[in-house]
């Protein structure tokens, strides 16, 4: 997304990484970044009533219709903030 002057970043496993945070694969780099080269950045985690849905949980698919509604849910209710991006 270098050189874009908006960014939204969907981050349905919070901006994790099991790499070494010299290896620049950290989200909150990889935005610092972004932001540094002049963009706009804007990030959505899941909220914590979606949480349990996701990180060990993630590959169950018994919870993609409940992880579905619940990103949509969080869609709409941050759609106001997010168009100002």
């Amino acid at each position: 997304a270098a050189g874009f002057g908006r960014v939204l970043v969907l981050s349905p496993f919070g901006g994790k990484s099991l790499q070494p945070v010299e290896w620049g694969t950290h989200l909150a780099t990889q935005i610092d970044a972004l932001r540094h080269g002049g963009s706009s950045v804007a990030t959505v985690f899941p909220d914590s009533d979606a949480e349990h849905l996701f990180g060990v949980n993630a590959m169950d698919l018994s919870l993609r219709p409940a992880a579905a509604q619940a990103g949509y849910e969080q869609g709409r209710a941050q759609a106001a903030t997010l168009k100002e991006l």
